[in-house]
C-alpha cells in the first residue's frame, strides 16, 4: 500500500536585501535587549553578534543568476 503523494508546501521568496534587514534588525535587538536586561547579557550579546554576522553575510554574498535584478 502507497501513500498518496503530497504537494510540496510552497514557502515565499523574499529577497536577500530583506533578509539581510530582518536579520540585523534582529540582531539589534538581542544587543539592545542585553544592554538593559542585566540577567542573561552574555547569551543575548552572543546571539545578537550573531544575527549581525549572518545579516552581514546574506547582504554581501555574490547574487545568484536568478536573483539579478533587471537595469533599465
Amino acid at each position: 500500500m502507497r501513500l498518496p503523494k503530497l504537494p510540496k508546501p510552497r514557502i515565499p521568496q523574499i529577497p536577500r536585501s530583506t533578509a539581510s534587514d530582518i536579520v540585523d534588525v534582529a540582531g539589534l535587538g538581542c544587543l539592545e535587549g542585553a544592554a538593559w536586561w542585566w540577567q542573561p547579557i552574555v547569551g543575548l550579546v552572543v546571539l545578537g553578534l550573531a544575527l549581525l554576522l549572518v545579516g552581514w553575510v546574506i547582504g554581501y554574498e555574490p547574487a545568484a543568476q536568478g536573483d539579478e535584478t533587471p537595469s533599465a
